[in-house]
Parts: C-alpha cells; structure tokens; sequence
C-alpha cells in the first residue's frame, strides 16, 4: 500500500520524507511520514477530506484511514517507543475499548471527577468577545501544540521547522488513541474514555482529533461553543477531562475565563503531566 499511500500526498500535494510503514496495536498499520510544520495543519485538512471519500485496497480488504500529527521528531520518537513496549503486551484490542467506551455513562464519569479535581467558578469576562461569527475561521489565532517548539533564544513557542504526520487505520478519528495505546496513568484517562468523550465531542461538535503527541489530544472543531452557557458546559466537561487546562493553562485557573476563551474557537488541546 505505500505506492497508494504516495500517490494520495502526491495527488494532494502534500510534501513528505521518509515515508515508514509501522505496525500499531492488533497487527494494524499505519504510515507515518515527516513534513513541514507550517504546513501540517493546511496538510491535515486536506487528507482529512481527500480520506474521507477514499478507501485503500490491502491484501486483505478495504481500509479507511485517518490524519493525525503526531508532533516534533522527539515526540515521534517517544510514541514510537510507547508502541514498542506494547509490542509484546497484547495490548487491548479496539474492539473490547470500544465495547467498554459505549458502556460509560460520562455525566457519572465526570461528576466524579470533577469531584476529584475542584475548580473555582470565577467570572465571567465582562468584555464581549471580538469576533464572533457563525462560521468560526479554521484555528483563527491559535497553534497547535504539537507543531510548535519552544525556542530558549526567542522565549517563546514557535512553529516547528518540521513534524510527523499519520495516516491511521479507521474511519472514525475518536479511535485513534485506542489505536495507538494512549491513556492510563495517574490523571490521563483509560483508553475506553478517550474513545467515550472523543466521540460524544465529535457528534455534538464535530471534534475531530488533530494530534496526538505521547501526553496530549488536540481537536479541530468544526461547531465550537458561540454562547455563555454552552462554553461554561463545554469548559466543565474539559476540565474532568484534563484538568491541566485550567490548572496549568488558560483562564487563570478559573472555569468562567476558561469558557470564555472556548467561544469561537476550533482547537481544543488537552495534556496530562
């Protein structure tokens, strides 16, 4: 399947190196390849479309597959050795995550965690927000985490000279971590709810996973929150979620700045430490 694989970024001109074929979890393939990193996202959309409407004949049978950036080359790495301690774990199959996802009840998942992780309501800005249209510009304002760097000269995060990019086995973007063995840990949630609340995201909002680096899920959306009161509901579902975007990130630790900040946007990026 390279040659298809090579003639998609072709057909799209998509620039890429070293185009790998890597086997992920149940014996799936994916392919990976490096680019630029100013370009990714524009890249992104593109194959995201072109994916859309196209399926890849393998020896076995037809497969729809999915952009994602995986991040810088350190990042790459790190997934790669992430994939390899897997290797010879059986990792859990998709379809027992997916079983597993559909039987959460998220509003029981995140009462309790939002038990857990305790956030002060704060205000809401008294400013109105700037800009506000009924079709958000694509990531107006905003880069992804996983193409930047952060550059000690400058003191300041700056897009990456170069990043990796995936095509991944599946139709459906919110298969993705599962696919590649993320989640767990302390404060990162379990594979099944990454699959539960990434789908839950994508049919309310049209969230679709952008990136995936070894600690962090980046989405595009495509219908982001345009009033008070359906950011503040989005913004306590981020937190359960990823605390640290409060806690570590904007809205100076406070739900209402942070919900205020989700207006009009179409990236949502979440990180566990």
């Amino acid at each position: 399947m390279l040659s298809q694989i090579r003639s998609l970024l072709q057909d799209e001109e998509v620039e890429h190196q070293s185009l790998l074929e890597i086997t992920i979890a149940g014996g799936a393939t994916m392919f990976a390849f490096r680019t630029s990193g100013s370009k990714a996202v524009d890249y992104w959309q593109r194959l995201r479309i072109a994916l859309a409407e196209n399926s890849f004949q393998s020896a076995a049978n037809k497969i729809k597959l999915a952009p994602v950036i995986l991040g810088t080359e350190q990042s790459f790495e790190l997934t790669m050795e992430h994939l390899g301690e897997f290797e010879q774990a059986s990792p859990v199959a998709l379809k027992e995550v997916i079983a597993d996802g559909e039987k959460i009840d998220l509003q029981n998942w995140l009462a309790e965690r939002l038990e857990r992780f305790v956030c002060p309501p704060g205000q809401w800005p008294a400013a109105l927000k700037v800009g506000l249209v009924l079709e958000p510009e694509p990531l107006s304002g905003h880069e992804p985490l996983a193409i930047c760097i952060w550059d000690q000269a400058m003191d300041k995060m700056v897009v990456s000279q170069y990043v990796y990019m995936a095509l991944v086995p599946t139709a459906n973007a919110f298969e993705v971590p599962a696919l590649l063995n993320f989640g767990g840990g302390e404060n990162c949630p379990a594979q099944a709810v990454h699959y539960a609340m990434l789908k839950r995201w994508q049919e309310f909002y049209g969230a679709t996973v952008l990136a995936i680096e070894p600690n962090a899920i980046e989405c595009f959306v495509e219908r982001p929150p345009m009033s008070k009161e359906q950011a503040l509901k989005i913004a306590r579902e981020h937190y359960g979620y990823s605390n640290a975007v409060i806690d570590e990130g904007e809205g100076e630790g406070e739900m209402a700045p942070y919900a205020y900040e989700l207006l009009n946007r179409q990236l949502w990026s979440f990180w566990w430490d």
